[in-house]
């Protein structure tokens, strides 16, 4: 192998690996009676970074619907992206994508509301990667 082969191979197999980051976060509420307490899970969000997606399911037939928002900045400003089933039936789920640049930070937050612009309840936020 020639010399500029070999540098040229040093420095592809030199570059940082940028590992992204999922998040998982639950949406989830404690009923409490005289026997004790019990743990509601109204909902579960998603971040995956392999595929940039993002999925919320409503977990608690309440009729409240789950909703997931992601949030980014880069350049071009700040962006958010949200979804929400929309049945509250506690059996569905609802998805997402946007191609987002390799190591980009995202704060991703879930919760439940009543209705399509319901307050929100039982908000949840984590980091990710993409």
């Amino acid at each position: 192998m020639g010399a500029s082969a070999t540098a040229a191979v040093l420095a592809l197999s030199a570059a940082p690996a940028i590992a992204g980051e999922n998040a998982h976060l639950k949406s989830y509420s404690e009923d409490c009676g005289i026997l004790g307490c019990i743990t509601i899970e109204h909902a579960d969000g998603y971040f995956y970074h392999n595929g940039d997606h993002w999925k919320v399911c409503d977990n608690y037939p309440d009729g409240d619907r789950a909703v997931l928002t992601v949030y980014w900045s880069d350049s071009a400003g700040n962006h958010q992206l949200k979804i929400q089933d929309t049945n509250g039936s506690g059996n569905s789920c609802a998805t997402g994508h946007k191609n987002l640049r390799e190591g980009q930070k995202v704060v991703v937050r879930t919760w439940h509301q009543n209705g399509a612009s319901g307050s929100e309840k039982h908000a949840r936020r984590a980091e990710a990667i993409a």
